[in-house]
């Protein structure tokens, strides 16, 4: 599994202990995890890419923008307010990337609404087993059995509606309600 783990550009000074700790517990788990730092930077961008933005921060954020398509999963560092950091979020989960929003002092989960996205709150303690219930949860299942059904056309006109509605395929609408009335239980 590849993770991602998207920090503000502005705050490293203050903040990247925790940026480090958290890159740190995720190699634990013998996953393939980049940061958006230097050392990302390098491998997700071409030495050509480098060169053509303006400094750091231009570096900072296309570094973002390729960790969000490269990574299976993403974990954003939420701490600190940053606009640009709130605009590649967004781009995650337009890309319907399971993403864990992580703050020293606020859950956002109220504030924002998706299916894809959770947030926490961490410290040192805790932080191993959020991302180890994470990981968990967003491990993605094989898709190994094929199922045939007949339906309706009635159905079928329901079903081709909500697909384009949610822009997602027939096959995934119909897994998103099975996924859904498993997690409500008995």
């Amino acid at each position: 599994m590849k993770i991602f783990v998207a920090t503000p550009h502005n705050f490293r000074e203050t903040l990247q202990i925790y940026y480090d700790l958290i890159e740190q517990e995720l190699k634990k788990f013998s996953c393939k995890v980049l940061v958006s730092n230097f050392e990302g930077s390098k491998k997700l961008l071409k030495p050509i890419e480098m060169n053509s933005l303006r400094d750091d921060e231009d570096i900072h954020y296309e570094t973002i923008e390729k960790g969000i398509l490269w990574a299976d999963i993403l974990i954003f560092e939420l701490t600190a307010q940053d606009l640009l950091l709130g605009y590649h979020l967004n781009n995650a989960l337009n890309l319907k990337k399971n993403t864990l929003g992580l703050s020293l002092k606020t859950n956002i989960n109220k504030k924002i609404n998706n299916d894809h996205f959770e947030s926490k709150i961490y410290n040192k303690n805790n932080l191993k087993t959020i991302l180890k219930e994470f990981l968990i949860k967003s491990e993605p299942l094989p898709l190994n059995i094929r199922f045939n059904m007949f339906l309706s056309q009635t159905h079928e006109t329901y079903l081709n509606c909500q697909s384009k509605k949610h822009n997602i395929s027939k096959s995934d609408y119909i897994r998103d309600l099975i996924e859904k009335d498993m997690l409500k239980g008995d």
